[in-house]
């Protein structure tokens, strides 16, 4: 029996991230649309230390919907996220502000990507969308369609805003 295996890449993720601090503490919460809360008075103190409850998609606990001063809060397409100081230094680096644009389609980790989340085998025969894939199906469509179709989605995402930036 032999095996074959296939090299793989993983999808680059691209956020807008602020960290917060005492200065941008209430103009982040306007901006995230969250909530100034404060943490249960520890023993022998008067006050809790304030934080932002953010509105998370999918949290894994408590603590990840609590933005404190030093964290990093980012905005992605499915929502925000707060990051400690640590976890995001370990998971992000900074996007080059002079990077050139991104020209597609380009050759990648060994399939074609022809847009952003969206990438072809090098076959052709399968399409992966935004991370679901599909196979082709015989009908003729070429992969100048998925191109097209591609860029009018990007252009349509495109139009729309996100939200702006907090100094």
């Amino acid at each position: 029996m032999s095996v074959t295996t296939t090299r793989h890449v993983r999808k680059p993720l691209f956020v807008d991230a602020v960290r917060i601090t005492d200065a941008n503490f209430d103009d982040i919460a306007k901006w995230c649309q969250g909530e100034i809360q404060q943490d249960d008075a520890p023993v022998g103190t008067s006050t809790g230390k304030k934080f932002i409850k953010i509105r998370v998609h999918n949290p894994k606990n408590p603590r990840q919907t609590k933005a404190f001063v030093g964290d990093w809060l980012l905005y992605t397409e499915r929502g925000y996220k707060v990051y400690t100081n640590k976890a995001f230094h370990a998971s992000f680096d900074e996007a080059s502000a002079v990077e050139p644009p991104v020209s597609y389609p380009y050759d990648g980790g060994g399939v074609t990507v022809l847009g952003p989340e969206i990438f072809v085998s090098q076959d052709q025969e399968v399409l992966c969308w935004k991370g679901t894939n599909y196979a082709r199906q015989g009908d003729g469509t070429t992969i100048q369609d998925a191109i097209d179709a591609a860029h009018a989605a990007e252009a349509q995402n495109g139009a729309q805003s996100a939200p702006s930036e907090v100094s």
